[in-house]
């Protein structure tokens, strides 16, 4: 019997922001957005703002905001991306990292 469940996509650098904010910033509004290939983010009253792997530099950027193409940090140091994203939002930070 064929399967009928979706094809599963590769874990790329947005899911793993998106991972690390759900783990680093549990009560921000966190969606990946495949469409734009953005990640959505809310705090509060801050925001909806989109952030945006930039492939060709190889790093996060705003994709929408007051800081729109600001860079964020890369792959290798998306906690702190997590944590850039938290602090500009006004939300606090789950505790140190394990």
């Amino acid at each position: 019997m064929p399967s009928r469940l979706p094809r599963p996509t590769p874990f790329g650098p947005l899911d793993a922001l998106h991972a690390a904010l759900r783990r680093r910033v549990p009560q921000l509004a966190a969606h990946k957005e495949d469409r734009t290939g953005s990640v959505r983010v809310s705090y509060r009253d801050a925001g909806p703002y989109r952030v945006i792997w930039d492939a060709d530099e190889a790093t996060f950027r705003w994709g929408s905001g007051p800081a729109t193409g600001t860079a964020l940090g890369r792959l290798d140091t998306v906690e702190d991306v997590a944590d850039a994203i938290a602090w500009t939002l006004g939300a606090s930070v789950r505790g140190p990292r394990t």
